[in-house]
């Protein structure tokens, strides 16, 4: 299983939920969990020549109309995070750090607690992905990278989207309010900005659940800035481009997820 987790670790975000769930059966692994560990490895194999890459163009992140602030000159710095909710009694959570367009950081772990609720649930994850998104900003300020204003922070959950900019305590939150606090304080000290997204656009459900075949290799996309010449080039020939040749570029551009 070790050999497993370490490119989950590393390069290939996108086997992590598979690689921490397997994970969990490690002190009572079976003949079905050595199968699963096969599967994860055939993919790997099957998909060698896949890794992350970074730059190109900075890219709107997923479910946003425009770039936030100070987007382009933080090197498309951004948090998207999410957790699964009714499956099990800890669901899985996770998130994902991006920075010039390829992830940096990311996690795919149960939540440490036993949520009666999404909002709970999206709370604890929001929590693990804010303290991450700090001490990444710390790290790039240290190698003299530009980290000005907010990190945004993607989510699809509204009642969280709406708790984290409250203030006070609500009767949703008053006992819950320990793990959010980290985040409202962030907000109201200007380190993080909450965005409200689409669930077809939480990249993050790469990370806490299967997904369909489609969905998965999109989210991998983006995650990974795959194909990013390639992407770089069509965005280029846009430009220039009119009537049916533009149609075919967009069409294109959309269906590798772009």
């Amino acid at each position: 299983c070790g050999k497993i987790v370490w490119p989950a670790t590393l390069t290939r975000p996108d086997i992590s939920m598979q690689a921490s769930h397997l994970s969990s059966f490690t002190q009572s692994a079976g003949e079905p969990h050595y199968s699963w560990g096969l599967w994860i490895i055939g993919y790997l194999y099957k998909t060698k020549d896949l890794g992350i890459t970074y730059g190109g163009r900075i890219r709107i992140p997923p479910g946003l109309s425009a770039k936030p602030a100070n987007f382009d000159d933080n090197g498309g710095l951004y948090i998207i995070h999410d957790s699964s909710w009714g499956t099990r009694a800890r669901p899985l959570g996770g998130f994902i750090i991006m920075y010039l367009n390829g992830a940096i950081d990311w996690s795919a772990k149960a939540v440490k607690l036993v949520p009666d609720s999404t909002l709970e649930a999206e709370q604890a994850q929001a929590s693990r992905a804010c303290k991450a998104g700090i001490a990444v900003r710390m790290l790039l300020r240290s190698a003299r990278r530009k980290v000005i204003g907010p990190t945004p922070m993607l989510g699809d959950n509204k009642a969280y989207f709406d708790g984290v900019q409250q203030d006070g305590a609500t009767q949703r939150t008053r006992y819950y309010e320990r793990a959010l606090l980290l985040v409202k304080r962030a907000v109201l000290l200007l380190i993080m900005v909450p965005f409200l997204i689409g669930t077809d656009s939480m990249t993050a459900d790469i990370l806490t659940k299967p997904l369909e075949k489609s969905a998965f290799m999109r989210h991998r996309t983006i995650m990974m800035n795959l194909n990013g010449g390639l992407r770089a080039g069509l965005e280029s020939g846009l430009i220039g481009a009119s009537g049916s040749v533009r149609r075919v570029v967009e069409r294109l551009c959309d269906r590798a997820g772009w």
